[in-house]
């Protein structure tokens, strides 16, 4: 619950909550929210890590609660983060679990590879690729 609280922060946060707070003060929030994000994924990774199947009963909430946050997250190390967070529940909670999130982390991959084209342009993942398929070696035959 903890770690689902922190990660849902946003700081952007109604006045009518906060109706004290100054503008620097919610900069000031903002800008130490990655870092604290960083910490609360980090702790659910020791959570997932250390308990494993005996999660089973929370599972559903987890995986919840990283795909929600994977919608909303745009930095990358959090999101690099989330995806090794997802990777741990793959691998300790199997087929079931891979059902559940096959589509939501094909499609947060579909929109980081849709960023990564918008920001460098063309991507070119190899440069030295030729469209043409390669050639077969000629194999001579030999004389008897």
């Amino acid at each position: 619950m903890l770690v689902r609280r922190v990660l849902m922060l946003d700081g952007f946060a109604s006045q009518n909550l906060h109706p004290l707070m100054t503008t620097m003060q919610q900069e000031f929030i903002c800008s130490e929210l990655p870092v604290l994000h960083l910490r609360s994924l980090e702790l659910l990774t020791a959570i997932v890590k250390g308990v494993r199947r005996q999660l089973l009963p929370h599972v559903a909430d987890i995986a919840l609660l990283v795909t929600e946050y994977l919608r909303k997250c745009a930095l990358p190390e959090l999101r690099i983060m989330v995806y090794s967070i997802i990777r741990i529940l793959l691998m300790s909670m199997g087929v079931g679990m891979s059902l559940y999130l096959t589509q939501e982390v094909i499609n947060n991959t579909f929109v980081d590879l849709d960023y990564i084209n918008s920001t460098s342009g063309n991507l070119h993942l190899n440069s030295n690729a030729s469209i043409e398929p390669p050639q077969q070696p000629i194999q001579k035959k030999k004389k008897a």
